[in-house]
């Protein structure tokens, strides 16, 4: 899964990098639902690269903090 392909199946088009963008933007929202929700979502999770980077960025900050 790509974000070319996740933004040419999208009913309005969408580059890859405004994906990008708004994923960063929502990012502590989209984090808070991954832990509140942990057996959702795992190919999103586990295959979409931007989202793998800002959960993997979240998981990082976590251990910092505990």
């Amino acid at each position: 899964m790509t974000s070319i392909n996740v933004g040419t199946a999208c009913p309005v088009p969408i580059t890859a990098p405004a994906i990008s963008d708004s994923l960063k933007k929502h990012k502590d929202q989209i984090n808070y639902l991954f832990d509140k929700y942990p057996d959702k979502w795992e190919v999103i999770r586990r295959g979409f690269r931007p989202v793998k980077n800002l959960f993997l960025g979240w998981k990082e900050k976590k251990d910092k903090i505990a």
